[in-house]
């Protein structure tokens, strides 16, 4: 480019001198030359620099390539030279495996070598006092064989032997030494004879398959080797079962008494058949046989358990069978369902973990414990059916330190249920009244109230007796929490958990008179012996009669029957024909007042202001007809606000039951 530019400078030196004498054209001309010059010359300058540039890229990525490659082989390096290392490692474990294979080789070699001398020696290998019983047998029915069978007989004498040992731990298994099996062999006839190797058999056991020795006679002197169950209850199939697998049975089916008894019906306790097929059951009631097989377990805790789970199991049988009504089998499951889980959450204790004077003692023994009543009965909901199932509060874990009630002052020992979500929580799946009604305390009232259930069950039911007698019908909207500030108002559905049967059916009977007291149609009797009443039917005419003492009624007029008069006759002889009744309707007028509960008449007598109707026992004041509830709230505090206007006692500083006589004008 240089010498390009240095070239064009001379040209335009020499022609210099003769521009002045050009054309203008000619100059234009040159000049514009020049210019596509220059143009190509800049074009031709980036295009070597954008060359420039693309050389140095390559440099760079040829370099990159250098590094990578020189990475490459430096980590190759490495591996090969695991590699190598790894092929070294190997061979020398390839050594090592086949030297233990060799040493294997040679030990195997040494034991059948072993095994060869011990076959060779004239000995009763694994003798045992069972293989020698077994071969005098066979000696004995094959009294021609030759002695050269004397070493196959002791093979099939190995192999017969080298059955599992029993559960039993017989002395007939009990391996002998060499000289002590030589002995007894020796000295067969002496320690068991040929009398007794007669009513000696060999028989297979249908549950072990093994063959056991049965003998049919005892002898003197000799020693007894049978391995069947001569005495306890016989089995209900003709399989031959041996003492082993006997026991065994017998052990698992008491075991199996601790679920089963549940649905076990009748009065005595049935084990399976130990044949292990579907046989009859085998009935097992004699209390003194039973020890008698668990004796020959050889085990006292064994035998003391086993008849601890059998004696507890028919007395909770017993206890099942006698409930009346009879509990069908799915109240029976479903009840055995409930106290598994109940146990499982920790509420109730084990029955055959229980001690003897736990489980039977009275129920008198101790009345402030939850636990005090064996078994109680109550309907459960479960799986959308209600049953009577049978709850044994006698199992119930009661709390260790007992809560005193602030009614009664009385220490009770109530559920240790932990918290009532917990409580509610695991008896959710058995729902019912029963939930609450084991516990001693009334804790449903506590999903309701505000405060800490600090009364008994008890008191809370002598509560709502004494509501009852003492109010009547008046006091079914007005049953109140009996703990001191609480005025919440019971609910029908606490009321039903909590009071006495019989509280509840007259509770249930003065909600249904209130009720049909309010209808058009219902009149109370009026029969002085009675307080009862009815609906009647009013389509023919007005006279009924009660039900209950069968007292005949003016229902238009709330009189006794006007015997012989319709009601327009009688109508007609009130107003123009008896003077008395004139006066005797000024007198009802005069000297009685409507029960602001019941609406029947009510005479005063001399007694003091306060006043109960004989008819429902709501009590109110006789002045101005305010409920004594109001005026004596539960607070047990004197009310004076709570007359109504215009009554004396509202501003007088004197109480009801302070002023006597027949009215208040007569009384002042």
């Amino acid at each position: 480019m240089r010498h390009i530019r240095r070239v064009q400078s001379q040209s335009s030196l020499e022609r210099q001198p003769t521009l002045e004498a050009q054309p203008k054209d000619w100059i234009q001309k040159q000049s514009k030359q020049y210019q596509k010059l220059a143009n190509e010359n800049i074009e031709l300058q980036i295009i070597l620099r954008e060359q420039e540039e693309q050389i140095k890229g390559l440099q760079d990525t040829v370099r990159n390539l250098i590094d990578e490659n020189n990475s490459l082989m430096s980590k190759l390096g490495e591996r090969m030279k695991e590699s190598v290392s790894l092929r070294l490692e190997n061979a020398s474990l390839n050594h090592d495996l086949k030297t233990a294979l060799n040493d294997k080789r040679s030990t195997s070699h040494t034991i059948d070598e072993l095994q060869g001398k011990v076959s060779e020696l004239n000995l009763l290998p694994r003798a045992t006092p069972r293989v020698i019983i077994v071969m005098k047998m066979l000696e004995f029915l094959n009294k021609d064989s030759q002695p050269s069978s004397r070493k196959g007989l002791c093979v099939s004498l190995i192999s017969l032997d080298s059955r599992p040992g029993s559960n039993l731990r017989s002395t007939l298994d009990t391996l002998l030494s060499t000289d002590e099996a030589q002995i007894l062999f020796s000295t067969f006839d002496k320690w068991f004879g040929i009398e007794a190797l007669q009513s000696t058999t060999l028989v297979t056991c249908s549950v072990c398959r093994k063959a056991k020795f049965r003998q049919t006679a005892g002898v003197a002197g000799a020693a007894t080797v049978n391995e069947f169950i001569t005495t306890g209850p016989t089995i209900s199939c003709d399989k031959a079962v041996c003492s082993a697998c006997y026991l065994s049975s017998l052990s698992y089916s008491l075991e199996l008494l601790q679920e089963t008894w549940w649905t076990a019906q009748g009065p005595t306790i049935s084990i399976l058949c130990p044949c292990g097929s579907h046989c009859d059951r085998i009935p097992m009631d004699n209390r003194q046989q039973l020890m008698q097989l668990l004796q020959l377990m050889n085990d006292d805790w064994l035998k003391i358990r086993k008849m601890k789970i059998y004696d507890t199991a028919l007395y909770l049988m017993k206890i099942l069978n006698n409930i009346n009504p009879e509990l069908t089998i799915g109240a029976r499951k479903v009840a055995a369902r409930m106290h598994r889980k109940m146990m499982a959450h920790g509420f109730m204790k084990y029955p055959f973990d229980m001690d003897y004077w736990d489980l039977h003692r009275t129920e008198a023994s101790s009345p402030l414990k939850a636990n005090s009543k064996f078994v109680q009965i109550y309907n459960v909901e479960h799986a959308g059916e209600t049953l009577l199932i049978p709850i044994f509060t006698r199992f119930l874990h009661a709390e260790k330190e007992p809560t005193d009630c602030v009614i009664c002052t009385e220490s009770i020992y109530d559920v240790s249920y932990g918290s009532i979500e917990e409580w509610a929580r695991v008896c959710a799946e058995f729902n019912g009244d029963w939930m609450w009604k084991v516990l001693l305390f009334p804790q449903k009232l506590g999903t309701n109230c505000d405060h800490i259930i600090d009364f008994c069950t008890s008191c809370l039911q002598q509560h709502i007796e004494t509501q009852l007698e003492q109010f009547g019908r008046s006091a079914c909207d007005d049953i109140t929490c009996p703990s001191e500030g609480c005025q919440r108002l019971l609910t029908y559905g606490e009321i039903q958990i909590y009071a006495q049967e019989e509280t509840f059916s007259k509770y249930d009977e003065y909600l249904k008179l209130k009720a049909l007291s309010q209808m058009a149609s219902f009149m109370w009797c009026l029969s002085e012996k009675f307080s009862s009443g009815q609906i009647h039917d009013l389509l023919l005419n007005s006279h009924v009669v009660c039900a209950d003492c069968e007292f005949e009624m003016c229902f238009s007029h709330q009189v006794k029957w006007h015997e012989g008069l319709t009601c327009e006759q009688y109508d007609s002889l009130k107003e123009t024909g008896d003077p008395e009744f004139q006066q005797t309707r000024g007198w009802i007028t005069s000297n009685t007042k409507p029960c602001p509960e019941c609406s029947i008449k009510v005479q005063k007598g001399n007694g003091c202001l306060h006043m109960t109707c004989s008819l429902c026992h709501h009590e109110f004041c006789w002045e101005c007809l305010a409920s004594w509830r109001d005026i004596i709230p539960g607070s047990g505090t004197y009310n004076r606000s709570a007359h109504n206007d215009g009554c004396y006692f509202k501003t007088s500083n004197q109480q009801p039951t302070q002023v006597s006589g027949t009215s208040i004008t007569a009384a002042t």
